[in-house]
């Protein structure tokens, strides 16, 4: 009777009674359902209802999953690299004393010395000086 699917995994039988779910997402509600079929007929009746009605909400969440992802398109590695270095830079920069925010943490070739609030600053614009100080940064093991 069980079918091998997505809608199944929330069924639960216990002894002769079923739980069902329902779920509204336009409404954002979850309500359960416990039912005692007195019948096997009525317990398949019961599965099958279900089953329509997890189908549906499957169907839902794919179609408007994909509309989502058409708006946000995954990262590419170089994305995911640069907001991982962001955030461990961010970190560090914000346990910093006020008054070391100041200092010289690296020399650029191109651009001279780099304070932390330069680097803040930079890094926050996401300008290209700004990747290379967090690639430095990274480099030397500062964040």
């Amino acid at each position: 009777m069980e079918k091998e699917s997505i809608t199944n995994k929330k069924w639960k039988p216990v002894g002769r009674w079923i739980k069902s779910v329902r779920v509204d997402l336009k409404s954002k509600t979850i309500e359960n359902e416990y039912h005692t079929p007195q019948s096997p007929e009525e317990e398949k009746q019961l599965w099958d209802d279900y089953n329509e009605k997890m189908q549906e909400t499957v169907e839902y969440v794919l179609e408007h999953d994909s509309e989502e992802n058409k708006k946000y398109p995954p990262l590419s590695d170089e994305e995911y690299r640069y907001i991982s270095r962001k955030g461990k830079f961010t970190r560090t920069y914000s346990n910093l004393p006020l008054v070391l925010r100041q200092d010289t943490i690296l020399v650029l070739e191109k651009y001279g010395p780099i304070t932390w609030n330069v680097a803040f600053t930079e890094v926050e614009a996401k300008t290209p000086i700004g990747e290379e100080i967090l690639k430095k940064l990274e480099k030397l093991k500062i964040i």
